[in-house]
């Protein structure tokens, strides 16, 4: 019999017990994530397997302070980001909406009135005589509360998701063991507080965009200002933008045509022979907030006409829906003899004397500029695209060079630290799903031997 590896403890995020999780947190899910899709083959593995998972500890006539020696079960992941102090669930709504569902149900079964508050406590919270659900989404709330007082719902008008919210619960009334309905019962609630985990983990790029605004309209946290000899809590004042608020008082707004140059021509081709190499950018080799393919290159006499020509230096800046919004965009550095040829869907910006290029490459990456570009697209569809003239006309906000200088390191090193926590975090969620398929499949083949294994 082989053995299984365990995967590296390499994943910055938390262990927590349902309790842990549920108890007096309160998530939100985007718009387009809300919709419940498990089905009932779902809900019955998961019925299943934390059944058989409780009783190979459980034994009629146990204590019940026992059950903190069960076995331990391991419910998956969660990916929650934090925006504004509200935590959103970007992955794991599916099993964590499912187990709601199974709280609402257990607490029906329960005869306990203090084990019944416990869970009620998991479920939601409760301010000026109004329930709010640990999942709080607006469409959910009226079939969520006729579950929890036990009353038929019915609603012509309900959503997909809602229709499926209560067909699951259904499910689980039905599938629901009969061996854990009775004395069994307050057992396997405590363990399933208490004893099933899941992993919390925290998606950086959310806190990676808000340290990117902050730090180009706000200016350095006071520690890092002071540590570059700069004024760590400078006065403010009205930009005079709604969507850029107050700045320190000694930066300048300028429109963007005066203090950059935007969609140039390559001065470094001017330089070259026709049958040099340059980098060749397609739209597939710009990255999300700062990456740069640069794999591909051709001789200048290759390449026909009608794409974009940049330079080192310059700032590409993808223009077309959905690329603009998702925030695709690069400073270029390293590109084959200086230049390159582009997609036709980038806009390149270059920095005038007055901006420090990597300044400006984080303006653009910011929420600020993509929300303000956004609302300047035009076209139908998936061919809406951002004008040359907002480019130009946006609002730059300009601090004193030194000043743009000192953000654009403390950003470079800051986000640095993210980018490689968000790499290890979707490095250890891959080897954990990894690891269960491996596992799973090698205990029905029989290639491990599980024998006498005692669960901690």
């Amino acid at each position: 019999m082989s053995t299984l590896s365990r995967p590296p403890r390499e994943i910055d995020g938390k262990d927590k017990t349902v309790r842990e999780l549920l108890a007096g947190r309160k998530y939100s899910i985007d718009y387009y994530q809300r919709e419940y899709k498990w089905q009932q083959k779902q809900v019955a593995e998961l019925i299943d397997d934390l059944a058989a998972k409780f009783l190979e500890s459980h034994e009629e006539g146990n204590e019940r302070s026992a059950v903190s020696e069960y076995g331990h079960y391991f419910l998956g992941s969660i990916i929650i980001s934090d925006k504004d102090g509200q935590k959103f669930i970007i992955d794991g709504q599916q099993r964590l909406t499912t187990l709601t569902l199974l709280l609402i149900f257990l607490r029906h079964r329960l005869e306990d009135s203090e084990q019944k508050a416990q869970l009620a406590e998991l479920i939601f919270s409760q301010k000026y005589g109004k329930r709010s659900f640990n999942l709080d989404i607006s469409e959910r709330t009226p079939c969520m509360e006729a579950l929890y007082d036990g009353k038929e719902f019915s609603d012509a008008g309900a959503s997909d998701s809602v229709l499926n919210i209560l067909a699951r619960y259904a499910d689980i009334a039905e599938q629901f063991p009969e061996e854990l309905a009775d004395k069994a019962l307050p057992y396997f609630v405590d363990w399933l507080i208490e004893n099933v985990h899941l992993i919390e983990i925290t998606a950086y790029k959310e806190k990676r965009a808000a340290l990117i605004t902050r730090a180009i309209t706000k200016g350095l946290p006071p520690d890092d200002a002071a540590a570059c000899g700069l004024d760590p809590h400078p006065k403010m004042k009205p930009s005079g933008i709604d969507w850029l608020g107050d700045v320190p008082e000694h930066w300048e707004v300028k429109r963007g045509r005066f203090c950059m140059d935007v969609n140039p021509r390559s001065r470094r081709l001017r330089a070259l022979s026709p049958e040099d190499e340059v980098s060749f950018v397609p739209m597939e080799a710009v990255g999300e907030y700062g990456s740069l393919a640069l794999e591909q290159t051709r001789a200048i006499t290759d390449i026909g006409s009608g794409y974009t020509e940049f330079d080192d230096g310059d700032i590409v800046v993808a223009k077309i829906t959905p690329c603009f919004e998702n925030g695709k965009g690069a400073l270029a550095e390293g590109l084959t003899n200086g230049a390159a040829f582009g997609t036709t869907e980038l806009h390149i910006l270059r920095a005038a004397a007055t901006l420090e290029r990597r300044f400006l490459f984080y303006f653009t990456i910011s929420r600020l500029f993509r929300s303000a570009g956004e609302g300047e697209m035009y076209g139908a569809g998936g061919q809406k695209r951002v004008p040359t003239e907002f480019c130009e006309n946006v609002r730059v906000p300009l601090p004193p060079m030194d000043y743009q200088r000192a953000i654009a390191d403390f950003l470079d090193r800051e986000t640095g630290k993210i980018d490689a926590l968000i790499a290890k975090v979707e490095t250890a969620i891959e080897r954990l799903q990894e690891y269960r398929t491996a596992l799973i499949t090698a205990a029905v083949t029989g290639k491990i031997d599980i024998r006498g294994w005692i669960p901690r």
